[in-house]
């Protein structure tokens, strides 16, 4: 897994394997920006949304597959999901993974946000992910909805307001 340090700005894409291709383009573009305010993407590699923030992440991704899933990351999914006992093993090892892209390969390092597409978010792999996010009070950002993408829309402006704050500090001298 990746080393990361405190300050590593971590985001989660997640959403369904049945994105629209014009939507996915859309989260590639989203990608791509957050990848230049230098945020890295957690990720399940799958289809659809996962892989569309996926290409414009570039190198700088941590992509969970069911295979990485530990006992605990299960133990995590199985907290918030409705019916767990009804779960395969490989449904179980998926929602363990859908833990990591929120939490990190231990747990212990979550993501500062959720950006995601579904227009199921009460079902579904993504869903577990929105539910983790709750439970963990890591803000989410469901793209299928106007009124969310409004609110990323701002979110991203005020991130690269931010981030050019801190360059224009830098320019002057002042390494804050």
């Amino acid at each position: 897994m990746i080393s990361l340090s405190m300050d590593t700005k971590i985001y989660a894409g997640i959403g369904s394997r049945n994105t629209p291709l014009h939507v996915c383009k859309g989260l590639t573009w989203i990608a791509e920006t957050l990848h230049g305010l230098g945020y890295m993407l957690r990720s399940g590699g799958a289809e659809g949304a996962d892989k569309a923030f996926e290409r414009g992440a570039r190198t700088r991704k941590e992509i969970f597959r069911p295979i990485d899933a530990t006992p605990e990351a299960m133990a995590e999914a199985a907290s918030v999901h409705p019916a767990w006992h009804y779960c395969s093993e490989e449904a179980k090892k998926l929602h363990g993974r859908n833990a990591q892209i929120l939490l990190g390969y231990d747990l212990t390092v979550p993501a500062k946000f959720v950006a995601a597409y579904t227009l199921t978010p009460e079902r579904g792999g993504t869903s577990l992910g929105l539910r983790l996010a709750k439970k963990h009070n890591i803000m989410t950002f469901n793209l299928a909805v106007t009124e969310e993408v409004l609110a990323f829309t701002e979110f991203l402006s005020l991130e690269a307001h931010l981030n050019l704050g801190r360059l224009t500090e830098l320019m002057k001298g002042n390494p804050t």
